[in-house]
């Protein structure tokens, strides 16, 4: 099942069959949602609120499975298609990597001096690309979060990465 994600009020995601258009499920909020990601496959949807906790819903049991409280300020959230990952850009300039499984574990890293204006997951290269108004664009593991590579003196401002 394919499907498209709508945020019609701050506190409500609509999620709509695909080429339908029938409504297929409606999560409603206490709070703001602060951003939201779907997985490869189209069975999970990930979100965050303005409180830092991240949600995991499965559109397949039409439920809640899983809430992560965090003491962060979550800026963006992605998952990994795997469904095994989620990473977060947390205080504007760190990532959050958590880990779902095979064991719950989570790391925050600085990778910016600047504010994180993008980032992108490549799970078949297990890395991840943050670029920030520091001028500089990191590759780090997936896994690990470790700087693999930094390119000084790039972009100012990168609003898309592309793999």
């Amino acid at each position: 099942m394919e499907y498209i994600i709508t945020q019609g009020n701050n506190t409500k995601l609509q999620i709509w069959e695909f080429p339908s258009g029938k409504l297929y499920y409606s999560i409603n909020h206490e709070s703001v949602i602060w951003s939201y990601d779907i997985s490869g496959d189209n069975r999970i949807i990930v979100f965050n609120d303005y409180y830092g906790t991240i949600y995991i819903y499965s559109l397949i049991l039409k439920k809640k499975i899983k809430v992560i409280k965090t003491d962060y300020f979550l800026i963006q959230v992605k998952i990994t298609n795997n469904v095994d990952r989620i990473i977060s850009v947390v205080n504007k300039i760190d990532i959050l990597n958590i880990s779902l499984y095979p064991k719950f574990d989570f790391k925050v890293d600085n990778k910016h001096q600047a504010i994180i204006t993008e980032y992108q997951i490549n799970e078949p290269l297990n890395i991840y690309v943050t670029s920030g108004l520091d001028n500089k664009l990191k590759i780090s593991n997936l896994k690990n979060n470790q700087t693999i590579k930094e390119l000084n003196n790039f972009q100012t401002y990168v609003t898309k990465i592309l793999f």
